[in-house]
């Protein structure tokens, strides 16, 4: 029962921080309350990530004093932001018992199952899981002095140790909030991200005033076996993949309200924590922010005002420049880079990453539709604008298949 409520605590404490977050950095009107809601969740559990690695280097691992400074931290955005209105949510108008509503439930309950059901029977995630993340996360949350250097080992020299932490900081935050590492830990929040999937997706559809295209696109994506194995591996993908879909959204819903001159502040600060949860990332959100500084552009923002939407990317970059600091080995693709683009000239590579790609597609055929439904609707909803917004993740995937004729390993 203790557990339970130290674990509750914990997320309560990451979802406060994340509402004051996100009701500082709103600049525009709207009317997606239950999405602000959820936004502020994972924006919380993105700001306390960056707060538990910048606060375990600045103390050398004592982390036994964490939760007391995010008492220290609430407590001062409660008294700095105590006038800013922040909107609740309203259950006045919601019809709960109606058959689409019904319908939904179902669906959704499901869908928990079925990812409850595969989390049971692999409750430990896999090998890459519990190197690059659950194990560097038990390093993060012993409390002896010093303990946290351990991720740089040598050990653990083969899980990438210049990988952003944003879910060995997250797992050990909360373990530290339950006084121990707990093995479920990392499955509990594997069901989180999963769901949180399915449940944003449909919210967004269902915001476009169409039912039945969030159900069909639920449908879609629940077919998917290889999207469930992922999630359930406790790998950093879906946690990545939550982060990318909220930043696109957010930047839609910037994009609608531009003629209101307000800044990106949202959207910017979620590829942030993009940047923060794995490498693939960084790619993204380089991308994300160039398209983002050429639309502010394009509107004719000022120059000050673009600085001032970059600002709420440095805490991000500096949590990765202090891995930087302390890995200072090279990352084992960017080493000699020059000297493996004759990979591109390879034909062997081609043929195995055409035939993966194939077989991928053929597995998960209905997986097609999905984005040409998201982006069809979305288009025709908002504005011709928003078409730009697909560049991002087109050029992200060109690059993360590019790494495959470069990578020193064989595949």
């Amino acid at each position: 029962m203790i557990i339970i409520v130290e674990l509750t605590l914990s997320l309560l404490t990451a979802y406060f921080i994340g509402l004051i977050v996100f009701s500082k950095l709103n600049t525009y009107n709207r009317n997606d309350c239950i999405i602000q809601r959820i936004h502020s969740f994972f924006i919380g559990l993105g700001t306390t990530s960056l707060l538990f690695w910048i606060f375990t280097v600045l103390t050398n691992g004592r982390n036994q004093f964490y939760p007391l400074f995010e008492v220290l931290v609430v407590t001062f955005l409660f008294i700095k932001y105590k006038g800013t209105r922040i909107k609740l949510l309203s259950l006045k108008n919601i019809r709960v018992f109606t058959s689409r509503n019904i319908i939904t439930l179902i669906l959704f309950s499901l869908i928990f199952a079925y990812i409850y059901f595969y989390s049971s029977i692999l409750p430990n995630g896999t090998c890459d899981a519990f190197y690059m993340w659950n194990y560097k996360a038990k390093y993060l949350s012993y409390e002896k002095i010093g303990a946290w250097q351990g991720i740089f080992s040598d050990h653990l020299s083969d899980s990438h140790l210049d990988y952003p932490l944003y879910l060995p900081c997250t797992v050990a935050r909360l373990s530290v909030y339950m006084n121990g590492y707990n093995d479920l830990l990392p499955a509990f929040l594997t069901i989180i991200y999963s769901f949180s999937i399915f449940l944003l997706l449909y919210l967004y559809l269902y915001k476009l005033k169409n039912w039945y295209f969030a159900v069909l696109a639920l449908c879609i994506l629940s077919s998917s076996e290889k999207f469930i194995f992922y999630s359930v591996w406790q790998c950093a993908d879906c946690p990545l993949s939550l982060y990318i879909l909220i930043s696109i959204y957010e930047l839609i819903i910037w994009i609608k309200s531009v003629n209101s001159k307000c800044l990106p502040l949202i959207p910017l600060y979620c590829s942030a924590i993009v940047l923060w949860v794995k490498n693939e990332g960084i790619v993204f959100s380089l991308f994300f922010i160039i398209i983002t500084i050429i639309y502010l552009i394009k509107q004719k923002y000022n120059l000050k005002s673009i600085l001032k939407s970059g600002i709420v990317i440095l805490p991000s970059l500096f949590a990765i420049l202090i891995i930087r600091f302390f890995h200072i080995q090279p990352n084992d693709l960017i080493d000699n880079l020059f000297s493996r683009l004759n990979g591109f000239s390879e034909f062997y590579r081609y043929k195995y990453l055409s035939l993966y790609i194939f077989y991928f597609f053929y597995r998960n055929i209905w997986l097609i539709a999905l984005p040409i439904l998201l982006f069809k609707r979305f288009t025709s909803v908002y504005y011709s604008d928003v078409k730009v917004i697909l560049l991002i993740p087109c050029v992200s995937y060109v690059v993360y298949f590019s790494t495959y004729f470069i990578t020193p390993h064989d595949f």
